[in-house]
């Protein structure tokens, strides 16, 4: 992969521009929800949600998640004290699935939340699930949505996905922000949060999770993995969610961009150009 020769400012270069938001960009999206926020994000909604519709891509994906074999799902998060009616919230939306599942929390004992999630896996038997959900509490999500999420990563041969953000969600990278006439893409990218899954067949090599606190970075390395071991990975657009925070509101930057600049330095090259970009996108079921 092609890009700048990293050094101690690299995870500095990476994440400062967009923490919080794309409205640095310059597309015209990015410009219009600027501009006239509340007023552009529900039109650009409908729009978007009006061109799957036209091609019956929700019915499509309703028909063929039933007819797929049921899965094994771990469902995942860590739990605040100061939070738990949203926890609790997140619990009743995503648990309902035709798929079998198990939906496991914690509460924090330290200070990453990465290091609570691999308090979790080591709880249970890996080998006995299909796909690993890791969600956080303050996000809202369409009905049916992990038989949805599931069905389409699946359709798609997708090892590593995420849900894409709708317009009014708190977005850090352009990338993960819903495109119009796609059902899904592949990306060279998928973001540690709000919600990211992971197949089974990509356990042995990103579980447990790398101890980088907050996870900032990780998602690079991600990146690194699935280009190297030719995994497909990407967003999904048909099943956007709503981020309901800003980014890093939960807990210290400065201190999760300094785990991120350690964590990056095994790295020899990267460039946000190669990393945050589409390669394919799927516009048709077929």
């Amino acid at each position: 992969m092609n890009g700048s020769l990293m050094d101690n400012n690299t995870a500095t270069d990476f994440f400062s521009s967009e923490i919080g938001n794309t409205w640095f960009d310059k597309d015209i999206i990015s410009i219009l929800l600027k501009r006239y926020p509340t007023k552009i994000a529900p039109i650009l909604e409908k729009i978007y949600d009006f061109s799957l519709s036209a091609q019956r891509i929700a019915k499509t994906i309703e028909k063929e998640c039933v007819k797929l074999p049921k899965k094994n799902v771990l469902i995942i998060g860590v739990e605040l004290p100061d939070r738990y009616e949203d926890m609790r919230k997140i619990e009743k939306q995503i648990t309902k699935t035709r798929n079998n599942f198990v939906f496991d929390t914690i509460q924090p004992f330290g200070s990453g939340k990465f290091e609570h999630l691999n308090a979790i896996l080591k709880r249970h038997d890996l080998s006995k699930f299909d796909w690993l959900i890791v969600t956080d509490d303050d996000v809202d999500i369409p009905d049916n949505f992990v038989d949805h999420l599931i069905c389409v990563l699946d359709h798609y041969n997708f090892k590593i996905g995420q849900p894409a953000h709708n317009f009014i969600s708190y977005t850090t990278y352009t990338v993960t922000r819903r495109q119009f006439n796609s059902i899904a893409r592949v990306t060279n990218f998928v973001e540690i949060g709000p919600i990211f899954a992971f197949h089974r067949d990509v356990f042995s090599e990103l579980l447990p999770f790398p101890d980088v606190g907050m996870g900032w970075g990780l998602d690079i390395h991600w990146s690194f993995l699935a280009n190297k071991k030719n995994w497909r990975m990407g967003v999904v657009d048909a099943l956007p969610i709503r981020h309901l925070r800003p980014v890093g509101s939960g807990y210290k930057a400065k201190n999760a961009l300094e785990a991120a600049g350690f964590f990056l330095k095994e790295y020899e090259k990267i460039s946000r150009q190669d990393i945050l970009r589409t390669k394919k996108i799927f516009s048709s079921w077929n």
